[in-house]
């Protein structure tokens, strides 16, 4: 039986490098998108930045299992407000409550119709939640990681630091339960937040691509 086409909207927070040099977590949401391709579905990346960069909406060609897909790309760019904010502080993640996209930019999204609204983190979980009831979407949770598998490695870091990885834990747990679903890319992952009675999870492991010249 076929499956039903779905468009699938990605929101992530934009890293140092960019997605025309993607590294780390931004090849593993590449990756998601151009499977999804692959299969039929439509997948746009909404890329959120907080620093000097140019907004673009484009399309990225990507090779994936030997083919070449191409996904929508979009990029929105805020400013910061506080002169403390960092993208490890907690003035950054409270700014980012109170961030909104432009009235042309949700415009351009919901056009689009997602079913599914997939978020890449803790940061942009509010406007994906604002994003997925205006289109009457799934919400889907992906975190990165789970801080806490990294809690032996940090120790000699001291109690600050140790500490903080505890806090932004303890807020992924919330956020997991007011997701309609999370989506864990390992499976020591889903056993820790099932612990924490989060019970709509999938492990889904990355899948790496690479960008075509």
């Amino acid at each position: 039986m076929a499956m039903d086409k779905l468009s699938v909207l990605f929101v992530g927070f934009g890293m140092l490098g960019d997605f025309f040099r993607p590294y780390g977590y931004q090849r593993t949401i590449l990756g998601s998108a151009a499977s999804l391709v692959l299969r039929g579905h439509d997948a746009t990346i909404l890329e959120l930045m907080w620093k000097e960069a140019k907004p673009f909406t484009t399309h990225i060609e990507l090779l994936v299992e030997g083919r070449k897909v191409k996904v929508r790309l979009i990029r929105a760019v805020f400013r910061r407000h506080e002169k403390v904010a960092s993208r490890h502080g907690l003035f950054f993640y409270v700014d980012s409550v109170r961030t909104r996209l432009s009235r042309e930019l949700e415009e351009l999204l919901l056009s689009s119709g997602p079913d599914y609204v997939i978020c890449g983190g803790r940061i942009p979980w509010f406007l994906s939640r604002h994003i997925a009831r205006a289109a009457g979407a799934k919400l889907l949770l992906r975190p990165p990681k789970v801080e806490l598998m990294d809690l032996p490695g940090w120790a000699h870091e001291g109690l600050s630091a140790s500490a903080w990885m505890y806090a932004m834990f303890l807020y992924t747990v919330p956020l997991a339960h007011m997701s309609d679903w999370v989506l864990s890319v390992a499976p020591p992952d889903e056993r820790l937040l099932r612990r924490f009675l989060v019970r709509r999870i999938t492990t889904v492991e990355p899948t790496y691509v690479s960008l075509c010249e």
